[in-house]
């Protein structure tokens, strides 16, 4: 995968502060192509480069390259959300779905749960009645280990951490792999009873590095998911 944050030079040397890292990732793009592998061209969608987001898409329907987005930045792993503005606003999600977007896009720009209508007073199941909280690979066919040597179920969440230096990596696969499967919400979870958990892209991840909690409530997400239901 190569990160992508921008379909113009200045745009996107200035989201990775970096003179010269446009020149470099096409260039790596083309080395890449030259020996026969395809990256994935991938992006977040920021204050900064929203309005260059089809020029991106483009450059990579060119190339006849795989293309994957996100418009959901994750807070700094200190767990200190920077306020430096280029996180965009649901609002503007929403009107970027209806601008941007090319007629017949597979892709979803906006997570979304299914739904189905529910008879009245039908039980209706929430996300967390799912055999496991981490809708992705995150300890069933994924996982990560930092520079420091620790094995953690994802990138977003710091704990818990095994070491791979003082432990065998089986070991420390099987530690995460009994977390993931084991995790269950506590009895009073807020999500529990929110009326827009339907609608919600909840993850412990997220969670964790927004609130601090694993199990947290991230105002933005919350916002998120109620422009969704209206």
């Amino acid at each position: 995968g190569i990160s992508f944050p921008g379909a113009k030079e200045e745009t996107f040397d200035k989201i990775t502060r970096r003179e010269g890292s446009f020149k470099n990732a096409i260039s790596a793009i083309k080395l890449l192509l030259e020996k026969g592998i395809r990256p994935t061209i991938k992006t977040c969608i920021t204050k900064i480069n929203l309005q260059e987001f089809a020029l991106i898409r483009d450059f990579a329907k060119k190339l006849n390259l795989p293309f994957t987005y996100s418009p959901l930045m994750l807070s700094s792993l200190d767990l200190i959300q920077r306020q430096i503005g280029l996180m965009v606003t649901p609002a503007e999600l929403l009107d970027f779905e209806k601008k941007c977007r090319s007629p017949g896009d597979e892709e979803k720009i906006i997570p979304k749960t299914k739904r189905r209508e529910t008879i009245k007073g039908e039980h209706k199941p929430g996300f967390w009645e799912k055999k496991c909280l981490f809708d992705c690979p995150a300890g069933h066919s994924a996982m990560i280990i930092d520079p420091y040597g620790n094995m953690r179920a994802c990138i977003p969440l710091l704990k818990p951490g095994y070491s791979v230096i003082e432990m065998s990596v089986q070991k420390c696969w099987d530690s995460i792999k009994k977390f993931v499967d084991e995790l269950r919400p506590p009895p009073d979870w807020s999500c529990y009873t929110c009326e827009y958990h339907d609608w919600c892209s909840w993850c412990p991840g997220r969670a964790y590095l927004d609130t601090g909690s694993i199990f947290g409530c991230s105002p933005h997400y919350r916002e998120f998911a109620k422009l969704q239901k209206e």
